[in-house]
């Protein structure tokens, strides 16, 4: 019996899941003009997330656990995929390209990330409109409040010009799938997962 327990334990101990109670606490990152987040690691193997958007917020909860001097977070309900329509539209004598997205129902999307030709990153205004030099366009890729919006393959190799409309089924949550979290001292740095994915670093504040 005695060997047996001295067998078995040091195997308890590696799969005990060595948690690293420096990590326990409250994490917050806090960018001004209504945007926040905040995760709040427990020693229950638990975490709750909560993210604010403008007038959009919600609360994430789920487990976490160490790997490799880091985290991973698994929680949240998946978001559906979104609808997406584009009208391709060309403008005579322009040198720009101009992108427009908004809803279906017409309203605008501030602030809206867009990716072109899987490499070109750009910004919308407030009223979700982007003005570039113009490049050829093959492929529009719109990221919105961390929803799966399908990718656009353009039809019109000389448009200049065009409308992106999305059906938003907006779910009030941050969705993790083995989301790894990287640990810097009292800082952790993660891909913000209901925005548009982008990195960002959450201070410790208890």
């Amino acid at each position: 019996m005695k060997r047996l327990f001295v067998f078995l334990f040091p195997v308890v101990l590696f799969s005990g899941c060595f948690i690293n109670r420096s990590m326990i606490g409250t994490y917050r990152n806090i960018e001004g003009y209504g945007v926040e987040q905040e995760l709040h690691i427990k020693d229950n193997g638990m975490f709750t997330y909560n993210w604010i958007e403008g007038l959009n917020k919600g609360t994430t909860n789920g487990t976490w656990k160490n790997e490799d001097s880091g985290l991973i977070l698994n929680g949240g309900t998946k978001q559906p995929e979104q609808k997406i329509i584009v009208q391709e539209n060309t403008q005579a004598s322009s040198d720009s390209i101009y992108i427009e997205v908004m809803s279906f129902e017409g309203e605008p999307l501030g602030k809206v990330s867009v990716v072109l030709n899987d490499k070109i990153g750009v910004v919308g205004d407030l009223e979700g409109k982007i003005i570039i030099d113009k490049i050829p366009i093959k492929k529009i890729k719109v990221n919105y409040l961390g929803m799966h919006i399908p990718e656009y393959q353009v039809k019109n190799s000389s448009a200049n010009h065009f409308i992106i409309k999305v059906y938003l089924t907006l779910t009030q949550n941050a969705y993790f799938e083995n989301t790894r979290i990287q640990i810097r001292g009292k800082k952790l740095i993660m891909q913000e997962p209901s925005l548009t994915g982008r990195k960002i670093t959450l201070k410790k504040i208890e």
